[in-house]
């Protein structure tokens, strides 16, 4: 990190990471009369996998004052190496025996460079910033197993630019627009391209797809903001082959989840948040939202579907300050019926979290209490009826849960703060 008096600033970071993860799993499978009485068949499956991956990235950026205004300048890569081993065993007599046509090890390399150009400058009223980037990627992934096919050696490289425009004007005193325009691209997660294929029961399996393309995104918004805390943004998104989880039908009476690029998506929104104060002790932040989803599903062969709905969610916090240094905080939210996975229609989603937590020690400990999901409300569901196959999917997981934690805050509260530090492998976590 250096910088100097004539505004000059330049940032180099590098970071290493490795992580790994052993999973197994024991699949039972019994096969039942319709009155659940007699075990007409069973087939146990046990599933081991392993995963490593490797990662190493380096990032520069450069500021300095440019024509009155603020131009930077910087250049990012980073490289990946993921190794997954897959090995499927079925339970025969209490012993396990491989099946070589179901296991397989996957290599996938990644090599993204980037370059950036942001520049930023006041006129008056107005507040323009500009920027341009690029990013050239290249990956590699390499199948291995008992039946590899032809293309097990996928190779992908590939340049894309990627423009950012905002605007904002200071209408009055208490009142303000903000126009912007960016393009973005949106990488599938490792996991997500690992080809292996999971024997769910006899009728159904999930399975990678080391295909799957990035998405890509153009969005455009407009902010009025009155008097710094009441925010009302009109927003307009398209994103060009989105990617989702389809449930699709193989060999008429099977079927497989695989995350697939599925066609479009558009989303119109308009969302409006507010914090205000109720009472001295009492503060809301209230936040609504409605917008307009279509998905515009094409996986050919009469696959197609159409869907556009009507959605919008509510959220709400409250914090209540009482005496003694306690803090209660009490927030809720509710999803009204919207799109999932392409093809799932949702019902209604809401749940409600609850806490309390004490300062002490001269405010440098907190000791909090909370518990989520206190009415155990999250459970989702959906239906779906695309290529032939109808789904009436349910589930959820642990959401309620008790959580008690204390934090103490070291050093003195003068000294000055280290500079706020983002890492270049920030984005190739949100992958993992």
């Amino acid at each position: 990190h250096y910088t100097d008096t004539t505004g000059r600033e330049l940032n180099t970071d590098a970071d290493y990471g490795s992580f790994t993860s052993n999973n197994n799993t024991l699949q039972p499978n019994q096969y039942r009369t319709p009155d659940l009485q007699i075990i007409l068949q069973e087939k146990n499956y046990d599933i081991t996998t392993k995963r490593t991956i490797n990662l190493f990235t380096f990032k520069s950026d450069y500021e300095q004052n440019f024509k009155g205004g603020r131009l930077g300048l910087g250049i990012k890569s980073s490289f990946v190496t993921t190794k997954n081993s897959f090995d499927f065993s079925n339970i025969i007599n209490g012993q396990n025996t491989i099946d070589i046509n179901l296991s397989n090890h996957f290599t996938l390399t990644e090599n993204i460079n980037a370059a950036y150009i942001n520049y930023q400058k006041k006129l008056k009223k107005w507040d323009v910033q500009f920027g341009l980037r690029a990013e050239q990627t290249n990956t590699n992934g390499i199948l291995t197993s008992a039946n590899t096919p032809q293309n097990s050696n996928i190779k992908r490289s590939y340049l894309n630019f990627f423009p950012s425009l905002g605007t904002s004007y200071q209408l009055t005193q208490n009142n303000s627009l903000n126009l912007n325009y960016s393009r973005r691209i949106n990488r599938p997660g490792y996991q997500s391209l690992n080809p292996f294929e999971s024997k769910l029961d006899e009728l159904s399996y999930r399975k990678g797809n080391p295909f799957l393309r990035p998405e890509y995104t153009n969005s455009f918004s407009l902010t009025h903001t009155y008097k710094y805390t009441l925010n009302t943004t009109i927003s307009y998104s398209k994103t060009i082959d989105f990617s989702t989880q389809i449930t699709d039908t193989i060999e008429g009476n099977k079927n497989f989840i695989q995350q697939r690029n599925a066609g479009t998506q558009q989303n119109i929104s308009i969302n409006i948040s507010y914090p205000f104060a109720i009472a001295k002790w009492w503060n809301l932040y209230a936040n609504i939202s409605a917008n307009r989803l279509i998905n515009k599903v094409d996986l050919g062969a009469g696959r197609v579907s159409d869907i556009g709905i009507n959605s919008y969610s509510i959220y709400n916090q409250h914090t209540i300050t009482l005496p003694l240094k306690f803090t209660v905080e009490v927030s809720g939210f509710y999803n009204a019926p919207t799109v999932w996975g392409g093809t799932f229609l949702n019902r209604a989603f809401w749940g409600i979290d609850g806490g309390i937590q004490k300062r002490f020690w001269q405010d440098k400990a907190t000791l909090k209490l909370t518990v989520s999901d206190v009415f155990k409300s999250m459970q989702w569901r959906g239906i779906s009826n695309f290529s032939g196959l109808y789904m009436d999917a349910s589930g959820g997981w642990e959401s309620r849960q008790l959580k008690l934690n204390f934090t103490y805050r070291f050093g003195h509260k003068e000294i000055k703060k280290q500079r706020d530090r983002t890492t270049g492998s920030d984005d190739v976590n949100k992958r993992l």
